[in-house]
């Protein structure tokens, strides 16, 4: 095959990557292989890049963010009132926090919504620092043995996964938008 009106002619050598007797296209291999592998390691490279940005830190924030929506939202009232988990304060959902009793540094109890997380007033959950005496006595309360068993689990080594945070995220997103709606019909 002679190329472009030259009198040079082309010989077909094997594909470095196929090894089929071809026309070589780029860095010895023919052009059906060199843009397959071309694309494979563009794509290899935008995958990369994905899992920077999207590191764990920022997942976790994202958790975060729509687990304490949800607990603010799920004991709110239609007008979007909540009452304090410590104390007698009644306010608006967004301007409550999400207390824990165990911190959020206990990852294993970290999105525990059944069971370690309540709605508390910005006083006693960043003032009080989460108000302790009275959350304890108050999950004793209602579920007896409780505490007990919260810092049994504290003890537990857990690392989430960012899959298993992205599912966290995704199940409870709805639930936060199906409460939202509710407050405002």
């Amino acid at each position: 095959m002679r190329a472009y009106n030259s009198t040079i002619q082309r010989k077909k050598k094997p594909c470095k990557s196929c090894g089929l007797p071809s026309f070589i296209f780029s860095r010895g291999r023919c052009e059906s292989c060199a843009r397959i592998e071309d694309t494979l390691a563009r794509d290899e490279k935008e995958i990369e890049r994905l899992i920077k940005e999207e590191d764990l830190s920022g997942l976790i924030e994202d958790a975060d963010t729509i687990i304490s929506q949800y607990v603010r939202l799920k004991g709110a009232d239609e007008r979007g009132l909540i009452k304090c988990y410590t104390c007698p304060t009644v306010k608006h959902w967004t301007l409550m926090d999400a207390g824990h009793f165990l911190k959020r540094s206990h990852l294993y109890l970290r999105w525990d919504v059944t069971r370690n997380l309540r709605p508390q007033c910005k006083e006693c959950n960043q003032i009080k620092d989460g108000n302790m005496p009275e959350y304890r006595k108050r999950l004793e309360e209602d579920m007896p043995g409780l505490p007990d068993i919260l810092k049994e689990e504290a003890a537990l080594v857990y690392k989430p996964t960012r899959e298993e945070i992205r599912q966290i995220i995704s199940q409870y997103t709805p639930l936060v938008k199906e409460l939202k709606k509710k407050l405002k019909s």
